[in-house]
């Protein structure tokens, strides 16, 4: 797992993690073949942290497109909701390597 300090941040597991691919493109309608990322899985511990203290996050990245992925990138955010947007504070990130169609890569402690 990726540990993250923070600092001057309270986070409740209720506040919502907003998540981030960067680096390969999404699929779209068209059945052309395309690698398709996502973020399947996350892990947040503990529920609750206060300012100073960590937090430890994990995910799970599966390609679910039908062609290789190229190495990417996830970050982490705090976020009052479930939408990407300039408000939210990057608490971390971490590389996602290259990925063959219906492969994953998970990060864990």
């Amino acid at each position: 797992m990726s540990r993250v300090t923070m600092k001057g941040l309270a986070l409740s597991a209720g506040l919502g993690l907003v998540m981030a691919m960067l680096g390969a493109g999404s699929a779209s309608a068209a059945p052309k073949k395309r690698p398709d990322l996502v973020v399947s899985a996350v892990s947040v511990s503990p529920g609750k942290v206060v300012a100073g203290g960590v937090l430890k996050v994990g995910d799970t990245t599966r390609n679910k497109g039908r062609k290789k992925a190229k190495r990417s990138v996830t970050r982490y955010a705090l976020s009052a909701n479930k939408k990407w947007d300039k408000g939210d504070v990057v608490l971390g990130s971490r590389a996602v390597k290259a990925l063959k169609p219906g492969k994953k890569h998970t990060v864990k402690a």
